[in-house]
């Protein structure tokens, strides 16, 4: 199922309405509203589609949904159509009406980020009729551009131990012959036949550290076989060798930065100890040769090491891109820096994530919120709870809101709530006008038997701000929530529409090797935006905060008290060791990861 419904605030209101439904609905209607025998008994509701009343409608015009602004002023202007009114209230402040149209500016204090307007207006004896507009105040970065240093991956020594451990147990008596037999015959030009008819390694051991220098790395290869069948014309030769140890060392540096990339390869050595030789060759003979083989191949992995790799790497660096599609989104990603330090490899990208092909008519720019700040120092500014480390990650607040961008954008915050049948992808659950009124007493006067849909659209993407407390925030600052009838034989009519504003405060934290989750804060707010039928919902706008209050407090108590462990995968364990937010504007969400390694029983 593509859309993805975190938010359960209407499923929540819905099923309190329907567990308070009494049930007594006259029988004189079914469920789909058409009207029954007449009645004396029946009573007499109102159709308030066919006699909608008169209001004022509201419309602005500057500034659009999720416009993205730089200052703390906002002009904004707008027309009234409908009933004429004098004036309307602009985020509390009265402002005159002329000619049917209005104009002011908001100004904003503090270092808000989502800058809501709410614009309302109010004719004699007519209903409320608002509009709302949420602004970001911050730069946009355009849809089809990548955030640069989207994401910051981080490797330390505790990873190379776990490589080493894992490497060290896979190679400890591998037999290579099943890998290997299929290629036989490795050399058959009709003159000149080579089989590998044996193929084994002993054991391993490496080891490497990263220093201040690069990367330092030595290992050897122990008790490694293999058995050659030569036939040069009616004469087969065969060769049983053991090279009781292959010994090698390096240091190598990678620096990636500004498209340019760095690779040296020094002091790199490859030798061979203890050859030992068994075949159709004198000894003397057979070893002399598989020594002057190995020689020959030492001295040319030596040469490629020092003068040739060092340029394939630095031109496959500099150039590293990856582009795809993948179930609908447009995906690049390009390789932005790379640093070796005492302690550690760093590694930064560049990422975009895209929808391929976004609705035109979606209100919002097709852009996202982009915020100075460098990233963090994996190496050099770890916490002490990380010194020793397996892996680090950090993503940017600019990545996350550009996935929340192509998330709203293939509209996977949309959904609708009713009777199955009422409309397409709708989540089936039979609602009335009966159900609703507890919620909504303006629905009382209407038939119960009423079919009702909620329909929920976003109408500003999400934004997320890591914030300085290591929490991750995310604001939903405008979903809207519109409440249609559908009577029998009519069009369905849109009785209201809200707006909420949701913000979530998610803290993340390492305890005792484990994650553990909290929601420090919770908040929901509800305004109406048009509502013909004058519903003032008092137990709705109570019950929107009741459940913030309850639901912040139940999500904190249950996840603080549930600590997540990552089980151990092929033997590798890992561990959590810190998280919270890092970089020079606090704008990166980090981990650090611990990582272990116990060979599985089967394995040992």
């Amino acid at each position: 199922m593509r859309r993805l419904h975190w938010l359960m605030l209407v499923f929540l209101l819905v099923l309190f309405a329907a567990a308070c439904d009494s049930g007594d609905d006259d029988d004189s209607s079914d469920s789909s509203g058409e009207p029954g025998d007449d009645d004396d008994s029946t009573p007499a509701y109102s159709d308030p589609w066919n006699h909608e009343p008169d209001r004022p409608v509201v419309n602005v015009t500057t500034p659009q949904p999720g416009e993205f602004v730089t200052g703390a002023v906002v002009p904004v202007a707008g027309t009234v159509t409908g009933v004429a009114v004098d004036e309307v209230i602009v985020n509390d402040v009265a402002v005159p009406v002329v000619n049917g149209a209005f104009q002011t500016q908001v100004t904003f204090d503090g270092g808000e980020t989502v800058l809501p307007i709410y614009i309302t207006a109010t004719g004699d004896d007519s209903p409320l009729s608002g509009a709302r507009v949420v602004v970001i105040r911050g730069a946009m970065l355009p849809a089809d551009q990548p955030v640069d240093d989207a994401f910051y991956l981080a490797l330390g020594d505790q990873a190379l131990t776990t490589i080493n451990a894992l490497l060290g147990n896979l190679l400890n008596d591998l037999d290579l012959m099943p890998l290997l037999e299929p290629l036989n015959p490795i050399i058959d030009n009709g003159t000149l036949t080579v089989e590998i008819t044996a193929a084994a390694i002993g054991g391993a051991d490496f080891q490497g550290a990263f220093l201040d220098n690069g990367f330092g790395f030595q290992g050897e290869l122990q008790d490694v076989e293999l058995g050659l069948t030569i036939s040069l014309g009616a004469l087969p030769i065969e060769l049983n060798t053991t090279i009781g140890k292959l010994a090698f060392q390096g240091l190598a540096d990678i620096t990636v930065a500004d498209g340019e990339a760095n690779v040296t390869i020094t002091n790199f050595s490859i030798s061979h100890e203890d050859v030992t030789f068994e075949g159709s060759l004198p000894a003397a003979i057979g070893e002399g040769l598989i020594n002057l083989i190995l020689n020959t191949v030492e001295g040319l992995l030596e040469n490629l090491m020092a003068d040739t790799l060092p340029g394939l790497l630095e031109t496959a660096l500099a150039d590293f891109s990856v582009q795809t599609t993948l179930i609908g989104f447009d995906l690049e990603l390009g390789l932005a820096a790379i640093d070796i330090g005492a302690g550690g490899l760093e590694a930064g990208f560049d990422l975009n994530v895209s929808l391929t092909d976004p609705d035109p008519s979606l209100p919002w720019p097709r852009g996202s919120l982009s915020t100075p700040g460098a990233p963090p120092d994996f190496v050099g500014g770890r916490p002490p709870a990380a010194q020793d480390f397996g892996v680090g990650v950090a993503l940017a607040d600019d990545l996350l809101n550009r996935i929340l961008l192509a998330a709203a954008d293939s509209q996977i915050f949309d959904l609708a709530i009713g009777a199955a049948g009422l409309q397409d992808d709708i989540i089936p659950l039979a609602l009335n006008a009966g159900t609703l009124a507890l919620l909504f007493p303006s629905l009382g006067a209407v038939d119960p038997e009423t079919p009702v849909s909620i329909v929920l659209h976003a109408e500003v993407p999400p934004v997320s701000l890591p914030g300085e407390d290591g929490s991750l925030w995310l604001n939903i600052p405008d979903w809207r929530m519109d409440v249609y009838l559908h009577p029998y034989g009519v069009a369905p009519w849109r009785a209201m529409e809200l707006s909420l504003d949701a913000t979530f405060a998610i803290d993340a934290d390492a305890v005792q090797n484990a994650l553990v989750l909290g929601f420090p804060r919770l908040t929901l707010n509800m305004l109406f935006i048009d509502n013909p039928l004058n519903e003032d919902a008092p137990l709705a706008t109570f019950l929107a905060d009741w459940l913030a209050e309850l639901l912040g407090g139940l999500l904190d108590v249950i996840f603080s008290n549930l600590p997540i462990d990552i089980p151990a995968l092929a033997g590798v364990n890992v561990d959590f060791l810190w998280m919270n937010t890092a970089g020079s504007n606090q704008d990166y969400w980090t981990a650090y990861l611990g990582l272990g390694y116990t060979p599985p029983a089967k394995l040992r």
